[in-house]
Parts: structure tokens; C-alpha cells; sequence
């Protein structure tokens, strides 16, 4: 068994019991502050979107073309259909599954890597990126998101509405109907009928019956208030922490709901555009900027309802250590 197998094992058993998990950095002891996974990232920002400034968000995570494990194991598609890892010692790995670009990736614990991207591009590897193998979408339209319950039930999403499933492993992909043209830019799913997608103009989509039927929310929200000639937001990501409790973020605005969608409270914020959200207990939450500008990482300790600008030293010893 691998080691990054073994160590992802035992953080999600000791997890499981409740226990929070600082996993060393080889060669330093947990007492020095700089050991724990935060701080290991200390220095991550993306090379593809320098503006893009991961430091001091826990893991694991997913969304837009980041996948971090719950061991600090770093996967990023980047460049003309690169997939980077970065792994706890500080080595990178790069390999070029595809001649398409890729626009997201997902990665179980076991080691099963999805990688989407343009004109229906879906890459797959059954071995932590060893080998990769095409597989066959069903559409030509340009993948954005992609998101896995576990080793075999799958999603992606894209331009035009376009929505595919899998339920094993991605040998064979179906094409949801959605009803929409708007694209789409990311999704989740909490279980087997239960996902949510958000995309352009505002839009937002939900199941609850694995895909079957949508219902659609038209949370449209002005680029900025003081203008609403300039055209509706689009929401960029999609994280619910429960059934009920959820949060989307996009370009200026960030939204929370406490009852599964029903209602949302959204917050206006300047110089910001929202491309992840990052939650473990329901209660801190991070919202991840695309650093169009400066980089402006927001986050929440009462589940969404206010907002401050997050600066990663405040991470270490936040007791918000893990997602």
C-alpha cells in the first residue's frame, strides 16, 4: 500500500472519532507551529492564476481546477491538458493526459482521478495519475466541473447546461437533460439524488432525485448594485455541508442558505469574485477569490452570515483546521 493510502486511511478514521489532525511535515516536530498542513501550503499560490492564493485553506477540497486530499496531496490541471501534483515533500509531478485544456479535477482517496475540460474532454486514471485513458462523454461541449460521491457515481458540467453522469466509474457517460442554455460552472452532489449546479446568469439548479427532474432558481444578483446595467452575476461555485446548509459564491456576491435552497441571504462584496467554498462544521466557512485583482479570500464563523477578508496566518491556531 502506498503511503499517501496509508496516511489518508488513518486521518479518516481518526476523523471519524473526532479527533482533529495536524499531519507533520517530514523533518519537523508538531511542536513547531509550521509542521501542520496549513502551514506546509504556507506558500501555495497557483502559477496558472497568480492571483489565486490557497495559503492557509484546510483540506480536502474541491473546486474550479484544484483538488486538495486530506494529506496535503495538492492536484491541479494547468497549462494546454496538464495534471500537476504537488505533493508533502515538495516534489511536482506533471504529466499531459489530454491535447485539450482542462478546466477541472476530481480525485478520490483511493486514487481514481477524473480530469474534464474542452469539447467534452473526460480523462481518467485508475492509479493516482500513472495512466491516464479517455473516456467517451457523449457531448462536445466544454466541461467545467466534475465532482465524485466515491469511486464509481460521477458528474460533470458545462457550456450550454450540459450535464453527464456516470455510475461506473466513467466507462459509460449520460447525457442529463437540464433544460438550460446558460453554462455551467460548478456542482455537487451530497448523495446519489441529492446535487446542486450554479452557473451564468444567475442561475442555479437542483435534484432531488439523482438527475431525473431540476428545479430552477433564478438567483439573479446585478454585477454591482449601483449599477444593474451591468449584467447578472455569475456564480461560480456550489459547497453544501448538509442537505440544508449551503453556500454558492460568484463574481461580488457570496449566498447562503439554511434550508436546503428554499431561501437564500446574499451578500454583496466589492473586488471579489468568488471561485470556492471551503467548509468542515457548517459554521467557518472560506469563500476562495479568483484574485482578478489583489487577492481577497473571505471567510464566515457563523456559517455565512458575515464576512471578513481572510489572511492566512490567521489559520494557525483558528481551531478551523481541516475541512
Amino acid at each position: 500500500m502506498r503511503y499517501r493510502q496509508l496516511v489518508g486511511m488513518l486521518i479518516s478514521v481518526i476523523s471519524a472519532l473526532g479527533y482533529q489532525v495536524a499531519t507533520p511535515v517530514p523533518g519537523r516536530t508538531l511542536s513547531d507551529p509550521s509542521a501542520s498542513l496549513l502551514s506546509r501550503h504556507a506558500g501555495l499560490q497557483d502559477d496558472r492564476s497568480p492571483g489565486i492564493d490557497l495559503r492557509g485553506i484546510p483540506p480536502p477540497y474541491v473546486f474550479a481546477r484544484f483538488c486538495m486530499l486530506p494529506w496535503g496531496e495538492l492536484w491541479k490541471v494547468a497549462g494546454e491538458g496538464e495534471v500537476v501534483v504537488d505533493y508533502m515533500d515538495g516534489m511536482e509531478e506533471i504529466t499531459r493526459p489530454s491535447d485539450k485544456t482542462l478546466n477541472a479535477i476530481f480525485v478520490t482517496t483511493a486514487g481514481s482521478a477524473w480530469a474534464v475540460g474542452d469539447s467534452g474532454t473526460i480523462v481518467y486514471s485508475s492509479d493516482w495519475g500513472k495512466n491516464w485513458q479517455i473516456q467517451h462523454s457523449g457531448t462536445g461541449e466544454n466541461l467545467h466541473s466534475v465532482i465524485c460521491l466515491d469511486d464509481r457515481h460521477c458528474w460533470a458540467a458545462g457550456t450550454h447546461g450540459v450535464l453527464v453522469r456516470s455510475d461506473d466509474a466513467g466507462q459509460t457517460w449520460a447525457l442529463v437533460s437540464t433544460k438550460l442554455k446558460e453554462t455551467l460552472y460548478a456542482l455537487q452532489f451530497t448523495s446519489t439524488r441529492i446535487g446542486w449546479a450554479v452557473g451564468e446568469n444567475g442561475i442555479v439548479i437542483h435534484t432531488e432525485d439523482g438527475g431525473e427532474t431540476w428545479s430552477i432558481i433564478h438567483l439573479d444578483k446585478p454585477m454591482s448594485p449601483s449599477n444593474l446595467k451591468g449584467g447578472l452575476t455569475n456564480w461560480l461555485a456550489v459547497k453544501f455541508y448538509n442537505p440544508r446548509v449551503g453556500w454558492i459564491a460568484g463574481y461580488f456576491w457570496i449566498a447562503t442558505t439554511e434550508d436546503g435552497g428554499a431561501h437564500w441571504t446574499c451578500k454583496h462584496i466589492d473586488n471579489f469574485a468568488g471561485i470556492g467554498v471551503v467548509s468542515k462544521d457548517g459554521s467557518t466557512v472560506w469563500a476562495i477569490d479568483a484574485g482578478l485583482g489583489s487577492p481577497a479570500n473571505r471567510w464566515s464563523h457563523d456559517g455565512g452570515h458575515t464576512w471578513s477578508r481572510f489572511v492566512p496566518s490567521q489559520a494557525i491556531g483558528s481551531g478551523s483546521r481541516s475541512h
